[in-house]
């Protein structure tokens, strides 16, 4: 039998670190809306409270062999389980692909994470933790002073200078419609949530990606919520959260941030 590339090998590992993430993640989304521990109480089923063995616990198998039902009471588990599980892991084998062995693939895979865990929190919840967004921002921010170090520098190109534009980039166009909209209103027409995303996102990315995230967020924002509005549907005036969306282009930008930019310049004729 072949041996396998040494590199395929590290892209299996990183798509399964995915699948396992991505269940942790099932339990940050379930306990940080509730103030629960992430720790304490080992996983168990909602409804009957049974502990969840580890063999029931194996990510997307043990949902597909248990037939999405509790070992113990039966009751439905939800199919959120296995799409998170899976989301996170392809998500993960992509950042590997894109950046391969490197520093920002250290930098992406956590922050993929947070990104996927606060668009489920948001879509349910209408809110974005403060307990998940602060920390992102701050150890962004951490990070960017770090390239003060040649040695940082040498694998991280976002200075204090650049995490400082792309948070006024990112965030500085959100607190701006937000306050306007207030004002015409008297009304909170965005969450502080995002802003405080965007922060996060533009401290880590920088000004054009952070830009770049607000632009993308709106788009798919704006595609999935047109057919809503104008559907007979009694959810039509539903709030939608931005959260998603923003996650949405900041991942996107997190990956492809230059080519999508040069490609849009060259276009528009101005490179």
């Amino acid at each position: 039998m072949p041996r396998m590339e040494p590199l395929i090998l590290v892209a299996v590992f990183i798509f399964i670190l995915g699948l396992m993430i991505g269940s942790f993640l099932n339990v940050v989304i379930y306990r940080v809306p509730r103030h629960e521990s992430i720790v304490h109480p080992p996983s168990h089923c909602p409804g009957c409270g049974r502990p969840i063995r580890a063999y029931q616990n194996i990510p997307i198998l043990s949902w597909l062999l248990l037939k999405g039902r509790c070992a113990s009471c039966a009751q439905p588990i939800s199919i959120q389980y296995p799409l998170v599980e899976l989301i996170t892991g392809c998500l993960f084998f992509a950042v590997f692909l894109r950046y391969g062995l490197s520093f920002k693939t250290a930098v992406y895979l956590p922050f993929t994470a947070v990104l996927i865990a606060l668009s489920v929190i948001d879509f349910q919840t209408k809110l974005l933790p403060d307990v998940m967004t602060l920390p992102t921002a701050i150890i962004a921010s951490v990070l960017s002073l770090l390239t003060l170090h040649p040695a940082v520098h040498a694998v991280w190109e976002i200075t204090p200078l650049r995490a400082t534009l792309g948070i006024l980039f990112g965030a500085g166009p959100l607190a701006l419609v937000a306050w306007i909209y207030y004002l015409m209103t008297r009304r909170e027409g965005l969450g502080i949530g995002d802003i405080k995303l965007m922060i996060a996102t533009g401290a880590l990315l920088g000004p054009a990606p952070a830009f770049l995230t607000i632009f993308i967020g709106a788009v798919t924002g704006t595609v999935i919520s047109l057919p809503l509005l104008f559907s007979r549907s009694e959810n039509r005036y539903r709030q939608i959260p931005f959260g998603p969306f923003l996650s949405i282009g900041a991942w996107i930008a997190a990956m492809w941030a230059e080519p999508l930019i040069r490609g849009y310049l060259r276009l528009a004729g101005i490179e």
